[in-house]
């Protein structure tokens, strides 16, 4: 069996699942052939990124078809296969986030995402997705039949775990107590609310400062800064990533409340650093009972989550030996074979 695996998304962003598929291919095993762009143009304006998208449709829909045709499947682990092949296809959906949150993405790659997704999805032999909130989405919106999804769980990279945070702690100047949030500051994240849960918290906790981390760009993200105007708050935009694991093992609380997520990879990393998780009640599928779950719509459950979690040590103690525990599952080995059986399976 001959197996190719997509690269694109490696040199159109470096999104979450640009990274998820860095990690991945490093699992997969060598005699798996990576196939990628013959070329790209640099992200400079709306030009180039029109430009990009011409590239990816000659890209993905005649340079891969013609040049895998050696290949007995491919897969796709970045949302869009090709419409066509002589290949068997198996493409990765990892979310549905803009059917759900439309006004998050930019208009082009939102209408190119609605046409191609779809299409993918409903023309692949299977489709692989990461939880089981992403396959209802499938079967409900794409109405792909349950018996042609999978969900095969992302795994977590060795490189999160427990560490020293001190020398991270001083490149940042946090000298306390930190509540962080890791990811995009977009709507769906859910952190204005996040904000207003933490000026409650501060009232009786002026020191403990909350800590932003990510993409700190557009429209949603000034009005976190604005509201976060006279709060002992610090947004870091992009950090290296050299530093997450640090920023991660120092922080009290790992605070996730989004309103819709199709993984959440950043709780199951903070779990692997050792520090405990406070999560929206829709991310159950995949945190199980290693977290603390609020109301993600309701401010004060989400301050209550909190001062439970700053102020009851044993709580504290509990959820990072749960968290520990859990996080043991998800490694991208496990993920890398469960990918290959459902490659036999197709190839048949």
């Amino acid at each position: 069996m001959k197996v190719g695996i997509d690269t694109w998304i490696l040199l159109a962003n470096r999104s979450g699942t640009a990274v998820a598929t860095r990690d991945l291919l490093a699992a997969m095993p060598p005699e798996i052939q990576m196939l990628e762009p013959p070329f790209r143009f640099p992200r400079r304006n709306k030009l180039t990124t029109l430009l990009n998208l011409f590239a990816d449709l000659f890209y993905f829909h005649v340079w891969l078809p013609l040049t895998a045709r050696h290949l007995d499947v491919v897969h796709y682990p970045a949302n869009i296969a090709s419409l066509w092949s002589p290949f068997k296809r198996i493409v990765t959906v990892h979310d549905l986030t803009f059917i759900h949150f439309p006004e998050a993405f930019d208009p082009i790659w939102r209408t190119y995402a609605r046409l191609f997704i779809k299409w993918s999805a409903k023309r692949a032999q299977h489709v692989v997705t990461d939880s089981q909130q992403s396959k209802q989405d499938l079967m409900s919106i794409y109405h792909i039949p349950a018996d042609r999804i999978t969900v095969v769980p992302l795994g977590v990279s060795p490189r999160f775990k427990a560490v020293e945070s001190e020398a991270v702690r001083r490149k940042y100047e946090l000298a306390g107590q930190y509540v962080l949030f890791i990811g995009d500051m977009m709507p769906r994240k859910n952190l204005l609310l996040l904000v207003e849960a933490m000026g409650i918290v501060q009232q009786t906790h002026p020191d403990l400062q909350l800590v932003i981390v990510g993409d700190d760009r557009g429209d949603y993200a000034e009005q976190v800064k604005a509201k976060l105007a006279g709060m002992n708050a610090m947004v870091l935009g992009f950090v290296p990533d050299d530093d997450i694991a640090g920023l991660y093992s120092g922080a009290d609380v790992f605070a996730f409340v989004s309103v819709y997520e199709g993984f959440g990879m950043p709780p199951l990393e903070a779990m692997a650093c050792g520090t405990p998780v406070l999560a929206s009640n829709t991310l159950p599928d995949i945190l199980g009972d290693a977290a603390l779950f609020v109301d993600p719509s309701n401010a004060q459950s989400i301050a209550d989550g909190l001062l439970q979690l700053i102020e009851n040590p044993d709580l504290k103690d509990e959820l990072q030996k749960r968290g520990s525990v859990h996080v043991k599952g998800f490694t991208w080995e496990n993920t890398a074979n469960k990918l290959q059986d459902i490659y036999r399976t197709s190839a048949m």
